[in-house]
Order: structure tokens, then C-alpha cells, then sequence
């Protein structure tokens, strides 16, 4: 599983990538511009990624709006509806509106809050069935 986690928090970044590593590659980065920035570099070298972790609350562009245009290049770059990449969206959030806007605004495959357990991650890449 190639996985690219999102969050402008470096500890979160630094545990996001510990764990994740066990299953694959994992590329971790601090903000929306680079986010869009690698998804668009490994669809163009033909190694996308499986799932992304995107934080919601970051400086300039949060991340619904990077989201939003990771959706927007998968649809220009002919990505069959179903076969996008799969999004887990992370926040210390736990709202209804932040929930809400994720699933159906992003169609986000799960939503996390913060701090990230490390049990619930697992559940949640079985439920997604990223892992085994």
C-alpha cells in the first residue's frame, strides 16, 4: 500500500509515518500545496497512491480544499468514478458539519480524530480494505 499522509503537525506526521510504513511506502507532507504537488508526480511516474490521511485544519489551504482538487485532477486525469483514491480525513474536529462535509463533499473512505490511535487506524485501513 502506498500511502500519502497529509498534516501540517510534524509529531503527527512523524507517528502517521512509523506505523504506515509496515505496509508500504508511506510519503509524508506538511501542507496542500505539496500534497497536490506529489499525487499529480505519482500518477504522472504510474505509481499513484492508495490512500491518503489528510489533516482538515491547515494553514492557506485546509484540507477539504486539497481534497476537493485531488478529486478534480483524478476526474481530468480520466480516473474511473470508484477507483479514485481512497481518503482518510484526520482533524481534532469532531463535528457534524467537518464530518458530514468530508464524506459527502470529498467522499472521504473514513474520518479520524485527532490524537490518531493507533488500533483505529489499523480498523480503519482493514475497513477500507487497504490491509489484511
Amino acid at each position: 500500500m502506498k500511502t500519502l499522509v497529509v498534516d501540517d503537525d510534524l509529531p503527527n506526521r512523524m507517528l502517521m509515518h512509523r506505523f504506515l510504513s509496515a505496509y508500504g511506502p508511506c510519503l509524508c507532507v506538511s501542507s496542500a500545496a505539496e500534497a497536490e504537488a506529489a499525487f499529480e508526480l505519482a500518477h504522472r511516474e504510474s505509481a499513484p497512491f492508495d490512500c491518503v490521511f489528510m489533516d482538515i485544519m491547515m494553514p492557506v489551504k485546509d484540507g477539504h480544499q486539497a481534497l476537493a482538487s485531488i478529486r478534480e485532477r483524478e476526474k481530468k486525469l480520466g480516473i474511473t468514478p470508484g477507483l479514485e483514491v481512497k481518503v482518510v480525513m484526520i482533524s481534532a474536529l469532531d463535528d457534524t458539519k467537518n464530518v458530514s462535509r468530508s464524506f459527502f463533499g470529498g467522499q472521504a473512505e473514513a474520518y479520524m480524530v485527532k490524537p490518531v490511535d493507533l488500533a483505529l487506524l489499523r480498523a480503519t485501513l482493514r475497513e477500507a480494505k487497504l490491509i489484511a
